[in-house]
C-alpha cells in the first residue's frame, strides 16, 4: 500500500524503543517513501544529534523492503532468514547491516557511536577529576572487541577507532592533568616502597 512520507514517519516513531521487531515488510517501489520518510527511518536507526540518542536509538530492527527470502542452515536445522536491499538508501542500509551483524543490542550502539561521533567529549567529566578513567577504558576494551567481532569492519577502520581511542584519553588527561602527575608519582613512590619492603 501507498504509505507515503507520513505512514513512514509515524512507523520511525511508533518503533523507537522497540527492542523486538527484525523485519518490516513494505513494498518499496509502491509505498511512496521519498528522501524525506526515508530520512526519519535513517534517524530511527541512528540518531546523530547526541551520543546519548545514538546510544538510545533502534538496534534491533534488521531489514526494510520486501527483498526477502528462507534458505535451508546448512547444517539442516531449519530455516535461515536473508534480506536484501532493494531499494533501501544506503544512508538506512548501513545502520540495518549493524543491526544485522551484532546480535547484542549494546555492540551495535558502540558500532553506531564510533562511526558517527568522531570525538567523545569530556569536558563535562573533568569535575568527577580521574573517576571515570576506569569507565573510559573499559568502554574502549569493549568497543575493540566489538569492531573485531564485525567482518565488514575493514582496518582502517579500526585504526581510526584507535585514534579516536587514544585522542579521548588525551583530552581527559589534558583537562586535570596535575591529577594525572599526582597519581603517577604516586604509583611510582609506592612501588619503591614495596621494593624496599621486598628486600
Amino acid at each position: 500500500m501507498n504509505i507515503g512520507d507520513e505512514g513512514a514517519e509515524a512507523l520511525a516513531d511508533g518503533l523507537r524503543g522497540n527492542t523486538t521487531l527484525k523485519h518490516l515488510v513494505l513494498t518499496t517501489g509502491s509505498a511512496g517513501i521519498t528522501s524525506t520518510g526515508w530520512a526519519a527511518f535513517s534517524r530511527l536507526l541512528c540518531d546523530t544529534s547526541s551520543i546519548n540518542n545514538t546510544y538510545r536509538s533502534n538496534h534491533s530492527l534488521e531489514h526494510i523492503g520486501d527483498g526477502y527470502y528462507h534458505s535451508s542452515n546448512p547444517d539442516g536445522s531449519g530455516k535461515l532468514f536473508r534480506s536484501c536491499f532493494r531499494g533501501i538508501p544506503p544512508a538506512v542500509s548501513q545502520y540495518l547491516k549493524i543491526n544485522k551483524e551484532y546480535h547484542s543490542l549494546k555492540d551495535a550502539a558502540k558500532i553506531k557511536i564510533g562511526r558517527c561521533h568522531t570525538d567523545i567529549p569530556v569536558e563535562g567529566l573533568f569535575e568527577y577529576k580521574l573517576k571515570f578513567v576506569p569507565l573510559l577504558v573499559s568502554w574502549f576494551v569493549g568497543f575493540r572487541t566489538s569492531t573485531r567481532k564485525c567482518r565488514n569492519c575493514q582496518n582502517a577502520t579500526i585504526r581510526e577507532f584507535q585514534r579516536r581511542e587514544l585522542s579521548t584519553m588525551y583530552e581527559l588527561i589534558r583537562g586535570v592533568p596535575m591529577l594525572a602527575v599526582d597519581g603517577q608519582l604516586r604509583l611510582k613512590s609506592s612501588c619503591g616502597r614495596k621494593r624496599k619492603f621486598n628486600e
